[in-house]
């Protein structure tokens, strides 16, 4: 994950809750500038990721599919319990820049090819 264009391009999209909750919103930049997510996508249209945020370890598997530039990860598990989640959004060159839907707000995710 690109923590610090996330980080930023979260700005953006929180910039209305920022009136409400700037220390909240302050403390989710940080854990997203400062975290890690390992996604691993597999040629069987499966994947895998390890997250670590506010040093705390979560692993995800889900099922990816991709038309044309457009990318879809639905997850379905969390440390190995049923979770649903998705993230969607174009793909271009190694970069891949996703939303994930939280209350009406469409949360940045920058992932970047190592």
């Amino acid at each position: 994950m690109n923590g610090e264009a996330t980080s930023l391009a979260m700005k953006r999209e929180l910039i209305l809750l920022a009136t409400a909750d700037p220390a909240g919103v302050n403390k989710m930049r940080k854990m997203f500038r400062e975290g890690q997510l390992d996604f691993e996508l597999k040629a069987d249209g499966t994947f895998t990721c390890v997250e670590v945020m506010d040093a705390v370890k979560a692993n995800y598997r889900g099922n990816w599919e991709l038309k044309g530039n457009q990318v879809s990860l639905d997850q379905t598990h969390r440390d190995n319990k049923p979770e649903k989640d998705s993230l969607s959004g174009p793909v271009s060159g190694d970069t891949m820049d996703l939303k994930l839907s939280r209350n009406g707000i469409d949360l940045p995710i920058i992932l970047e090819r190592k």
